[in-house]
């Protein structure tokens, strides 16, 4: 490129248009508004970090009441946290998060240089849960 044309430097808003459109236009289409659930079953392809520490937040963020909210937001399996598997697993994991993951994947420069990619699973619907989960309030529930 000719270095007299401008060029587009600002991060995307995120990792897959599928994440604007699921939370914007296409929000009554991609979640059953007859079985709501806060929890979306995700596949995040990480960079440079292990899933015990993206789970935790410990590398990208500062506060200790925001690590708390991070890890009420992120729910990662103890496959790959505390299993002996963990310590070989490969960069991915799945996990379980809440929609006020993403404002906070928009503005936190250092956790978007931490994730290659994130794929969405379909909301799971209540029925998923166990029976004391279902019990909870819907976000306080261990998915």
């Amino acid at each position: 490129m000719p270095a007299d044309e401008p060029t587009d430097e600002r991060e995307p808003d995120v990792l897959d248009p599928y994440i604007d459109w699921a939370f914007g236009p296409g929000r009554s289409y991609y979640f059953n508004p007859e079985q709501p659930s806060d929890w979306i079953p995700a596949l995040i392809m990480l960079n440079g970090i292990d899933a015990r520490d993206f789970a935790s937040g410990i590398l990208f963020i500062d506060s200790e009441e925001d690590r708390k909210r991070w890890q009420h937001l992120v729910r990662v399996p103890s496959l790959y946290t505390e299993s002996p598997a963990a310590d070989f697993a490969s960069p991915y994991c799945t996990a379980m998060i809440l929609e006020d993951f993403f404002p906070i994947l928009k503005k936190n420069a250092k956790l978007r240089s931490l994730i290659s990619d994130i794929s969405l699973g379909l909301p799971l619907d209540q029925e998923t849960f166990s029976p004391d989960a279902q019990s909870a309030s819907s976000r306080e529930r261990q998915p």
